[in-house]
């Protein structure tokens, strides 16, 4: 039996953003499937994605996690 991981989404603001959007291509995998992250910024100046580090203000990156993750703009 294969045990499903879940993709979990949270977004962190130091300012007052317009608009912020994070999504995942999906919320539950088998440990190390592909899941591509998408995000939209607006109003900042920089952006942090965890586990990946600086990223472009509007963007995607693939993450292959092996455990329920939680990624955080």
């Amino acid at each position: 039996m294969e045990t499903r991981l879940k993709i979990l989404l949270s977004q962190q603001f130091e300012a007052n953003p317009l608009c912020v959007a994070l999504g995942a291509s999906d919320t539950s995998i088998t440990s190390g499937e592909a899941v591509r992250l998408v995000w939209e910024t607006s109003n900042v100046d920089s952006a942090d994605l965890s586990d990946v580090g600086s990223v472009p203000l509007n963007g995607t990156q693939w993450v292959y996690p092996t455990q329920t993750t939680t990624y955080t703009l």
